[in-house]
């Protein structure tokens, strides 16, 4: 019994799903975390986007507090 063995083909931009993608990248994403409303929380938050986004700006960060007041919900557009 023989096997044949061809090598991988390289991607093209026709069968590359990258290149077929409707989005654009660097894009504006909205992150919302969620945590216990505690001192501190808001620039954790900041401090970890910034790791990630050293142009990130903290003035852009909603706050909005739960029901009950325990919890709070941050949302960066």
């Amino acid at each position: 019994m023989s096997a044949s063995i061809h090598p991988p083909v390289p991607p093209t931009p026709s069968t590359d799903p990258r290149k077929d993608s409707l989005i654009e990248y660097p894009s504006q994403f909205p992150i919302k975390v969620m945590g216990a409303k505690v001192d501190g929380f808001v620039h954790e938050i900041t401090k970890i986007a910034r790791e990630f986004d050293p142009g990130f700006d903290a003035s852009t960060v909603e706050l909005r507090d739960s029901s009950a007041g325990n919890y709070r919900a941050s949302r960066s557009p």
